[in-house]
């Protein structure tokens, strides 16, 4: 769904020890992890270091004030963060901020289905990129009750 390609900037929101960004390094010409966690960070930047990667660079930061500028990023990803987050609305639309025209966002976060549940509501992940003015929205459920199901969420800058 993220459609990456070479030329591409990532960015990693609330990138912990920096799983995806390392996944993502070898298919984009820069991506950049943010964290606000000090402890995750070191392990990041521990991760890039012994991968001897050159495009991945990890910084401080939270997703309400991130260190990035606007208009600068292709990709932007975030993983199991949003159910964290106290006003989860407005930090998708501060990561929308940071997308060239053109540019994504994918959200993935454990599915909540019921109040007793953590995760994300399905209705709630739309409202969220619809208020942040993000077009082509696509939500799909990923996995089972074995693994757990996940909600991955796709919408775009125009």
């Amino acid at each position: 769904r993220a459609k990456l390609a070479p030329e591409d900037n990532a960015l990693d929101v609330g990138t912990g020890t920096g799983v995806v960004a390392m996944h993502v390094a070898p298919k984009v010409r820069r991506v950049v992890g943010v964290d606000r966690s000090l402890p995750m960070l070191r392990v990041a930047r521990d991760r890039v270091a012994t991968s001897g990667s050159r495009n991945v660079l990890m910084e401080f930061g939270d997703l309400l004030d991130l260190p990035i500028r606007p208009d600068s990023i292709d990709v932007a990803f975030c993983s199991l963060v949003l159910r964290l987050v106290a006003k989860p609305s407005d930090a998708v639309t501060n990561i929308a901020r940071t997308l060239r025209p053109g540019g994504r966002i994918v959200v993935c976060d454990t599915l909540r289905t019921t109040d007793k549940e953590t995760g994300i509501n399905p209705a709630h992940l739309s409202a969220w990129l619809k208020n942040a003015k993000l077009t082509n929205i696509s939500l799909d459920v990923l996995g089972d009750s074995e693994t757990g199901k996940y909600l991955v969420g796709v919408g775009h800058r125009e």
